[in-house]
């Protein structure tokens, strides 16, 4: 169990649309709302209000796309509009499916840091990819 959790006495199941599920961590929701600009000292204080609900709650799971407005709610009262638009576009699924595990084995908050490592390993495998191809055409 997550030692954020384990200090609040309960673990969260955040699911995805699937159903896959992962314990919500109070520092994966900071680091996604880092994301949005936050100062550090405030992402933090955010995700414990997040999290603080999230135990508060009688389910012991929640679906990631509620988190996630669970999450833009409280960015939007604690940081305003601004940051909560920034959290939704970086929390929102991907259009293309190149990484089909990212978003479903994630959940909400994870999935912002997973979309940020994917897409440059998918560029590194395009670039290489582009790089033998002209030397095929000039070898």
């Amino acid at each position: 169990m997550p030692s954020d959790l384990a200090a609040a006495g309960r673990l969260v199941i955040v699911r995805d649309s699937a159903g896959l599920g992962l314990p919500f961590s109070k520092g994966l929701m900071a680091t996604s709302i880092l994301a949005t600009g936050a100062e550090t000292d405030q992402a933090y204080a955010i995700a414990a209000e997040i999290q603080r609900e999230l135990t508060g709650r009688a389910a012991s799971d929640i679906d990631a796309h509620e988190l996630a407005m669970l999450a833009a709610r409280t960015i939007e009262a604690r940081a305003g509009a601004e940051f909560a638009a920034r959290y939704q576009t970086s929390t929102a699924r991907p259009t293309t499916r190149r990484c089909p595990d990212t978003a479903s084995a994630s959940g909400t908050a994870n999935a912002g840091l997973l979309r940020l490592i994917h897409p440059r390993s998918a560029r590194s495998r395009s670039a290489a990819g582009t790089t033998a191809s002209r030397e095929d055409r000039t070898g």
